[in-house]
């Protein structure tokens, strides 16, 4: 037979008897044959790092502390990652638990004017921009939120060249109403770009943002098990052992330097001196 879309709440695949006035109901409790529907997937992607965020248990031979995953690039068929403890040899040891997908995806464009269009990425921002366009350009960018999009230019024939975000339709000359900004809610998100075969103008640029790109695992206090961490992605019970990645562990305790689980997250300071040369103020 041929493949079809599992039905959202079936379990099982039964087999009964039947003719033309009907059919024998199909209850398992009651011995109906039948066989357990599993959707069988392969992962094609590992996560895309893996870091130990340092111990912060100062106790020797204790360990406690946070392991940050990287997303794959997309999670379409990545249904959790597992985590194991690797011992010094490099042997994969006990499962230390599990990470859920999220159904993470970094955008992709679709259309023919992606190659038109000039993107860029920097800690994380995505960027992207069509200086002056053509007739009959198409280009949808799908990616996954949470997340935001800011808009920072659009310039295009009004109602029929259209940049639509999170469903609103952004035409004509907008500068005096940019930067418009666009929270996107968790899920599949789309931003969709369309010219016709008319008037053309100077185009658009626009920003991405995603957040829940790295997942964070919490390690307890725990004697180690192993000298470092893998980290595999898994759909159900099939793992991509090609992509996993490893993460060194490193116990520490009082007559080392302090751990990087210690290290401050944040550090501002602003000027309160009006002087040239002199400032005063305080550190936060």
């Amino acid at each position: 037979n041929g493949s079809f879309a599992r039905p959202h709440y079936a379990v099982s695949l039964a087999a009964v008897a039947g003719r033309a006035s009907g059919e024998i109901h199909a209850t398992l409790g009651d011995g109906v044959p039948h066989v357990v529907l599993e959707d069988y997937g392969v992962p094609d992607l590992g996560p895309s790092s893996v870091v130990w965020g340092g111990d912060a248990d100062t106790r020797s031979g204790w360990i406690a502390g946070t392991l940050h995953v990287g997303r794959a690039r997309s999670e379409a068929a990545i249904t959790h990652y597992n985590v194991y403890w690797v011992n010094a040899s490099g042997t994969r040891g006990e499962k230390v638990g599990s990470i859920p997908a999220i159904g993470f995806s970094e955008p992709v464009c679709t259309g023919n004017a992606c190659g038109l269009v000039e993107r860029n990425q920097d800690a994380g921002v995505y960027s992207f921009e069509r200086g002056a366009y053509q007739d009959n350009e198409v280009a949808t960018f799908r990616a996954s939120g949470p997340g935001s999009v800011v808009v920072t230019r659009v310039e295009t024939e009004e109602y029929y060249d259209t940049l639509t975000v999170a469903g609103e339709a952004l035409s004509g000359d907008l500068s005096t109403e940019v930067p418009k900004v666009f929270e996107l809610p968790a899920g599949p998100a789309e931003i969709a770009w369309a010219s016709d075969a008319s008037l053309i103008a100077g185009g658009w640029a626009f920003t991405l943002m995603q957040t829940g790109t790295d997942a964070e695992f919490l390690i307890n206090a725990t004697q180690p098990k192993g000298t470092s961490f893998e980290v595999v992605s898994a759909y159900g019970e099939n793992e991509f052992g090609p992509g996993m990645k490893i993460a060194v562990l490193v116990d520490y305790d009082d007559s080392m330097p302090p751990s990087p689980a210690f290290s401050p997250a944040l550090v501002s300071f602003e000027d309160e001196d009006p002087g040239v040369g002199v400032i005063s103020g305080t550190v936060h």
